[in-house]
């Protein structure tokens, strides 16, 4: 807000104060008296020292109740009637908004300093003018040394066309850019930032440089390729499992009359999940076999310790072997329920298994207790995944023999190679 007045340097005399001049001072001051009595103790001094002198001046004064204002004005004497004519401005606001002006800026610097992110500023030469704290403490760069510091001797060799080819076309475009490249930490470590820039221009619209902001991805792609990974073994895995699902379903419905195959396939499925339930508990890392054993043998738990006696030392099996071993040990159970040891009320079965010289394991079921066994006239499933499954999957000697006291089935592992 502006004002004009005129007042009379006697206080005999009355001057003129235009309705702003009196809207600024809160009264219509007719001369300079009373103008000086509105003014703090320190500014009415001031303001009467130029009077004295008699010639053009400005003033910045505050008034009594706080406000600042700008006087300019000039002593003019007209005929013995001296009188000073100007203009009062009211600078409160001005100063309230340069206040708040300060305030914004320093918030916006210390958000920028203190944000997590990593924050930049460049000139319109790619030099670095301004990096917040945790782009400093990423490059381990001085403040003091902002001037000197040459953030492209950072990139990896192998990213320097990666990231060349869109900063240099968004420079001479002045436009915004993406990009993402291998920097070098300052513990020496290379992380990849994805880097999103936009052009600054001043008023008059001429280029100034980027600003922007580094984002770590480095975890984040590193998750990724492991989700891809992750993905790529489910579906490999899946597509095993389908395999001897098909293979177990061909084997069943050659060896059992139609009314018997659900029951079979059904009992054989069951088996084959309790083996990938402890898969996938472990992460399909490995099984520790005496939980493959107890897994298996579930549906004997009554007979274990009594007619199943179960010992070996701590093997853990990997996961290509123990689906099939599982099954095998599956085969032996309900075989032995049906034909064997156990169907009777006088079988015992000895399940036992040791790690042996060449660095492999043996394992060995041993039915007893029968008289007279003979050997089935026909080979069915069971007798492909004791047997045959199971020499492929262990590397494996495998020994099926039909003792007059009852089945012996002996694998003796040529390699480690089924231990996990």
């Amino acid at each position: 807000m502006t004002g004009v007045f005129s007042w009379p340097l006697a206080a005999s005399l009355s001057g003129t104060c235009s309705p702003g001049c009196a809207s600024i001072l809160g009264e219509s001051v007719t001369d300079c008296a009373r103008f000086a009595a509105l003014l703090a103790a320190g500014d009415a001094g001031r303001f009467e020292a130029a009077l004295a002198a008699r010639g053009d001046f400005r003033l910045d004064v505050l008034l009594r109740d706080g406000r600042q204002i700008r006087l300019t004005a000039a002593v003019a004497d007209r005929g013995g009637d001296a009188r000073l004519s100007g203009t009062l401005e009211d600078l409160s606001a001005e100063r309230e908004a340069l206040a708040e002006l300060k305030a914004r800026e320093e918030l916006c610097r210390a958000v920028a300093e203190n944000s997590p992110a990593m924050l930049w500023m460049g000139d319109e030469n790619g030099k670095c003018v301004f990096l917040n704290q945790a782009q400093r403490d990423f490059w381990g760069v001085d403040p003091d040394d902002l001037s000197t510091f040459n953030w492209t001797a950072t990139t990896h060799p192998d990213d320097v066309e990666t990231l060349a080819a869109p900063f240099v076309k968004a420079m001479a475009e002045r436009t915004s850019f993406t990009v993402s490249a291998r920097y070098r930490r300052a513990d020496g470590e290379y992380r990849t930032l994805r880097t999103q820039a936009n052009p600054r221009f001043d008023r008059d619209g001429s280029f100034l440089g980027m600003t922007g902001v580094n984002i770590d991805i480095t975890d984040q792609l590193v998750a990724e390729a492991q989700t891809r990974m992750l993905m790529g073994e489910l579906n490999h895995r899946t597509k095993n499992i389908l395999s001897v699902v098909q293979a177990v379903a061909r084997q069943t419905e050659k060896h059992v009359s139609p009314g018997e195959f659900n029951r079979s396939f059904g009992s054989r499925l069951q088996g084959l999940a309790a083996s990938n339930d402890l898969l996938l508990r472990s992460d399909w890392t490995g099984v520790e076999l005496a939980k493959l054993v107890e897994a298996q043998l579930s549906h004997l738990s009554d007979l274990i310790g009594e007619r199943i006696i179960v010992g070996g030392p701590p093997l853990r099996i990997a996961a290509s072997a123990a689906q099939t071993l599982g099954m095998a040990l599956h085969e032996l159970s309900t075989n032995s329920l049906k034909y064997g040891a156990l169907a009777g009320a006088d079988g015992t079965v000895e399940l036992s298994w040791s790690r042996t010289s060449g660095g492999g394991f043996s394992i060995a079921w041993a039915e007893s207790g029968l008289d007279g066994v003979t050997e089935p006239p026909r080979k069915g499933f069971g007798h492909s995944v004791m047997v045959g499954m199971v020499a492929a999957a262990l590397d494996a000697e495998v020994d099926l023999r039909f003792a007059p006291g009852g089945l012996l089935w002996q694998v003796t592992a040529r390699s480690d190679n089924a231990l996990a």
